[in-house]
């Protein structure tokens, strides 16, 4: 499938072009220089033919940090595979020097290129579209990614350069387990999915914060499909006072919500914080099944008798957890990390598997038969039979008919709870009981 790759300098629309076209807000876009990092990629259809969409980080050749010279080199990684460019430039702004330098190098990779001169606003004479003659490429459109306009003679002028299938395989994404890789900053979570997918596709540096964007990694394993869900690291509301960080917050709660399974990760030489716990809550309440890795284990002890402290400790302060298996590995090491695709395989197949009518007769009568039926004030419950709701990427509803289920008790409802989670062996998904009337 071919790959057309955006590429510019910082805050000329690169993202905004990138949502346009993939049809969704998927790409953060916010009036400031470099708040794209990481490749971002989504599959697309030009007339019949597909093609993957990646857009990238702004290119800069002054003041790189850290982060800077990481976002840099994902860009270059993604020319590389690139069968066409789309060189995106600010059309109000004219000719920027950096313009000039990064013409001067996209012109020694001999890559097709479309330039692209967005902003080219309805009405207006201040637009400086002349001064990009001067660069001699003659392949050139004028768009406004805003308002969507030119954008049907943009897509004629990548159709030469791009081969595809006539038709858009969408099995490929609903065969595959989507995988939220959540967390506070910091704790290595690019990292891990690199290390899983054997390459440096995402930004990774010491410095908190550096993914922004949802990133959607595809990858597979032993013939079963994943999409990993990068995500940037979680704060206190109240200490995310960066509207970027808003919504890269926000981007995370959108990627636990698409997931199938949830994978929180924590650090290993840190306890378990609160914002941490915050995390997680918000993991069930979203009815995710969850496993817990203790990432950068490599820097603590690798004895059992430090592990178990650590799992008992981390239960003994959310208790809410234990129902989650806790495992630790190390992403910079590559130590444990096929018990990822495992646990993901094992808590999608439980979740979502389907339930025999005589297994659901069978629980019923022995979890029933196990533990007396009295409600608050003792009074009698009349329990007549169990059903199972399956439910699209959430945990199934288990529902018990009651003849009064005011009276439930919550150490009632528990013993069901964990009694239904032992029975069917769903540890590790949040289940909900309810007690029905009707």
């Amino acid at each position: 499938m071919s790959k057309v790759v955006i590429v510019g300098r910082p805050n000329v629309g690169k993202s905004t072009l990138f949502n346009r076209m993939i049809g969704k807000r998927k790409a953060i876009v916010y009036d400031r220089p470099g708040v794209t990092r990481d490749r971002n990629e989504d599959v697309i259809q030009i007339g019949k033919k597909n093609i993957t969409l990646i857009d990238t980080g702004g290119f800069e050749f002054e003041n790189k940090g850290i982060i800077e010279k990481e976002t840099t080199a994902q860009i270059e990684k993604a020319i590389a595979e690139a069968s066409l460019l789309l060189w995106v430039v600010d059309s109000r702004a004219g000719i920027h020097p950096e313009d000039q330098r990064l013409s001067k190098v996209l012109r020694k990779l001999n890559k097709p290129m479309v330039l692209v001169l967005n902003k080219v606003d309805p009405g207006s004479s201040n637009d400086l579209q002349w001064e990009f003659e001067k660069l001699g490429f003659k392949n050139s459109v004028k768009v406004s990614a805003e308002h969507g306009l030119g954008m049907g003679d943009l897509y004629e002028s990548i159709d030469p350069y791009i081969q595809g299938n006539t038709q858009i395989d969408v099995s490929d994404e609903a065969e595959a387990i989507h995988v939220a890789v959540v967390g506070r900053p910091n704790v290595g979570k690019s990292s891990l999915i690199n290390a899983l997918i054997d390459q440096e596709r995402l930004a990774v540096s010491e410095i908190a914060g550096t993914t922004r964007d949802m990133i959607d990694i595809a990858f597979e394993h032993e013939g079963q499909k994943f999409v990993f869900l990068d995500t940037a690291g979680m704060r206190y509301k109240r200490k995310v006072t960066d509207d970027v960080e808003y919504f890269s917050v926000k981007r995370t709660f959108e990627a636990i919500d698409r997931a199938d399974v949830v994978m929180l990760i924590l650090s290993g030489p840190d306890q378990l914080t609160t914002q941490e716990e915050k995390i997680a809550a918000q993991i069930i309440k979203n009815n995710k099944p969850l496993s817990i890795f203790v990432n950068k284990w490599d820097l603590c002890s690798s004895s059992d008798a430090e592990k178990n402290e650590f799992r008992l400790d981390l239960y003994a302060k959310a208790k809410f957890l234990s129902f989650a298996d806790v495992f630790f590995i190390s992403a910079l090491k590559k130590y444990g990390l096929k018990k990822i695709f495992v646990q993901a395989n094992h808590l999608y197949n439980r979740t979502y598997r389907e339930y025999d009518e005589e297994e659901v007769i069978h629980a019923y009568k022995t979890i029933s038969n196990y533990h007396s039926q009295v409600g608050r004030q003792g009074h009698f419950l009349e329990l007549k039979r169990l059903t199972v709701d399956i439910r699209k990427r959430q945990s199934p509803v288990f529902k018990i008919k009651c003849n009064r289920p005011k009276l439930i008790t919550p150490a009632y409802k528990k013993y069901w709870k964990n009694a239904l989670i032992d029975f069917f062996n769903l540890r590790g998904i949040p289940i909900d009981v309810k007690f029905r009337q009707k």
